[in-house]
């Protein structure tokens, strides 16, 4: 099974919203959640100054991870993924989670300009997601490591990342 990701323009605002797998994201992690990661400006290498803030969590469904990204107070988001790496490091891209790269519009504003708040964006990761592959990672792997890996999300004014955290179990 690929990854799916299904992605609504959201009609009267203009911004881009995707399909929840539920509503409303506690601090710590949605319950139920196998994995989480806060996302801050204070996690990004190198640092940035920013008020956005974030969460991204992860449930195991058999062999599939299904993950929901909550971006708060952002804009002109371009991509989130999974890196490999420990908290303070760098590491190489592990899968996608969000691809605003190819739409015409910016993410996170309105038609208006004005901040689009929460962006929330969902899918499935599974073993036979391309990236995942390439990488050498699994969803297993994910779940039995989450310390080694952080969620990344890049904007166009901070394209190595704005926010990011590193992934825990709940």
């Amino acid at each position: 099974m690929s990854t799916r990701r299904t992605f609504l323009k959201t009609v009267g605002v203009g911004t881009i919203a995707a399909t929840s797998l539920s509503t409303g994201v506690a601090a710590r992690g949605k319950a139920g959640a196998d994995l989480f990661a806060p996302l801050t400006s204070g996690e990004t290498v190198p640092k940035v100054r920013s008020r956005a803030t974030g969460t991204a969590t992860f449930t195991a469904d058999g062999d599939d991870l299904a993950y929901e990204v909550t971006l708060k107070n952002i804009v002109d988001v371009t991509q989130a993924h999974i890196h490999v790496g420990e908290r303070g490091t760098t590491g190489g891209i592990v899968v996608t989670l969000i691809d605003f790269a190819p739409l015409s519009a910016p993410t996170g504003a309105g038609e208006d300009g004005t901040p689009q708040d929460p962006i929330v964006v969902s899918g499935t990761i599974s073993d036979s997601d391309p990236e995942l592959v390439a990488s050498g990672v699994t969803v297993a792997d994910l779940l039995a490591n989450p310390a080694a890996y952080y969620v990344n999300v890049h904007t166009v004014d901070n394209q190595p990342g704005e926010i990011r955290g590193q992934l825990r179990a709940k």
